[in-house]
């Protein structure tokens, strides 16, 4: 994989990641390499579309679980006791 693919990957990460410092960093790396403004900005944009897709799912699910009328079990009960929800 060339080297601008690979920035765009990160800075596509970094806002799907809402890490503000990452961005930052690799925005820096893709300016040094040649990458242009507008094909940072087609790579954030797809990020943020990804986000939406991500967010509507949960919403979903945040409404699907509040219209069951006995609360589920935690799915993430590990063998030992231990929750990473608690």
């Amino acid at each position: 994989m060339d080297e601008k693919t690979q920035l765009l990957i990160c800075l596509a990460s970094a806002v799907a990641a809402n890490c503000v410092p990452c961005f930052d960093h690799y925005y820096g790396k893709a300016q040094a390499s040649g990458l242009s403004n507008a094909e940072v900005e087609q790579a954030v944009a797809l990020a943020n579309q990804l986000k939406q897709g991500g967010a509507m799912v949960m919403t979903d699910g945040v409404r699907e679980i509040m219209r069951q009328e006995r609360r589920p079990q935690p799915c993430c009960s590990d063998p030992q006791g231990g929750c990473c929800c608690d």
